[in-house]
């Protein structure tokens, strides 16, 4: 039988007290179960949280195993904090990844004003920062929370924005400078610009791209790098960042994505909130009429406020709305009939007018009548911020220039776009 000598116990203890005191920290605050963060695309597109970790399940994830080595994930967005939850409860225990945002799941992002020359958001600008002064090559959480202790609106300065930090499964150790070592390994990321409408977004993923084509080129590894935004502003091929633009970016990645493979996902536009109001189907007979409440918080009430082009509104889930006829109040408010208004789903959605905005919140109380003659099924009902831009609109223009291919042995698909301003994301 072996026995451990007081020094060599003693040496083994402060070793692993070093490596605890040197572990990076997490700052992450759990969205509710009633929020959404959404990312929005061009024409209005919403990708909600749910519906993009299940697009990353399925690049990162085979038969409920890691297809990955390790995988990033950064948002820029506001609410994006949200968007880090939903990862967390699909991958599990089986992907080792790491996440930062910009901000938590009820806050709004900030940036430059479009006025300062190279404007960028304040996160990725402090993200950058740390890219660039690095006297050697980190792991991705060091960037990340290094992010954090220096955005210009974050915790340590105006404390606007409140940056995420999480990782799982090793993910703290997960080097996107590093060259790895299997013959098949290689890096494959996405960037999306969704709706954009600043210098500021273009200046993000610009500065993103060019950043990473340096880091994965100097790996000597195969990459790929695949942009959905605006071609004529970034100056790179992309795609339209549309919904469906993003999932077949993804599974166009599981043609080639394995187990020896990074990948990274990096977003910069405007993002959203949805607040789940009902969740569980409920009957609504002849005549019958339902309430309910719920609440906002004051980041998201402020996002729509300063968004000159917001479409906040009601979202609604119901089966058997056949004709016109369900009486929908908002604090007294009457809306306009659902069987009427459609969002570009298809699916019933009412407009709230900004003035209507100003008159009621932060707690609410919804009723629904049913004067229809038929009896309905209310599956779901949602809050929906619509794309929070606190910008002046801009001209979108989305060009499809095509897929370029690198031109060295091992490379791979890669495809673009632009993204928006102080001011919030």
């Amino acid at each position: 039988m072996k026995t451990v000598s007081s020094y060599s116990l003693s040496l083994l203890i402060l070793l692993l007290a070093s490596q605890v005191v040197s572990a990076q920290p997490q700052y992450f605050a759990d969205q509710p179960v009633n929020k959404r963060s959404t990312l929005i695309g061009i024409g209005g597109d919403v990708i909600t949280d749910k519906e993009f970790a299940q697009m990353a399940k399925g690049l990162l994830m085979t038969n409920g195993n890691s297809n990955v080595r390790g995988a990033t994930f950064l948002f820029a967005q506001c609410y994006s904090g949200g968007m880090l939850d939903d990862l967390n409860d699909t991958f599990g225990t089986e992907v080792r990844w790491v996440g930062g945002s910009a901000a938590r799941y009820d806050e709004l992002s900030w940036g430059q004003s479009n006025s300062t020359p190279n404007a960028l958001d304040f996160w990725p600008k402090a993200f950058f920062q740390g890219l660039d002064e690095a006297t050697s090559e980190e792991e991705m959480i060091t960037y990340i929370n290094y992010a954090r202790d220096n955005d210009y609106t974050g915790p340590n300065g105006t404390g606007a924005e409140t940056p995420q930090s999480i990782y799982r499964n090793g993910g703290q150790f997960i080097n996107h400078h590093e060259s790895i070592p299997a013959a098949s390994g290689g890096h494959n990321a996405i960037l999306w610009a969704g709706k954009a409408n600043g210098i500021r977004h273009v200046n993000d993923i610009k500065g993103m791209y060019s950043r990473l084509v340096a880091d994965f080129q100097a790996t000597g590894d195969p990459w790929s790098i695949i942009v959905l935004g605006d071609s004529s502003d970034l100056g790179i091929a992309a795609l339209p960042a549309t919904k469906a633009n993003l999932a077949a970016a993804f599974e166009t990645l599981e043609g080639i994505q394995g187990p020896n493979d990074n990948f990274l996902f990096f977003s910069s536009n405007h993002g959203g909130s949805e607040t789940v109001i009902i969740f569980d189907p409920t009957v609504l007979g002849v005549g019958n009429f339902l309430n309910s409440r719920f609440a906002l918080s004051r980041g998201e009430i402020d996002g729509m406020l300063g968004t000159d082009d917001a479409v906040p509104g009601i979202l609604l889930n119901i089966d058997n709305l056949i004709g016109p006829g369900l009486k929908v109040s908002i604090d007294g408010i009457v809306l306009d009939d659902p069987f009427e208004k459609r969002d570009p789903s298809g699916r019933p959605f009412l407009c709230i007018d900004p003035r209507i905005l100003k008159r009621i919140g932060p707690d609410f109380e919804i009723r629904f009548e049913n004067l229809t003659g038929d009896r309905l099924t209310i599956n779901e009902v949602a809050f929906s911020t619509g794309a929070i831009t606190n910008a002046i609109p801009e001209v979108d223009g989305f060009l499809l220039i095509g897929i370029a291919t690198l031109g060295f042995a091992g490379s791979r698909l890669y495809v673009a776009r632009y993204r928006r301003s102080v001011q919030a994301s």
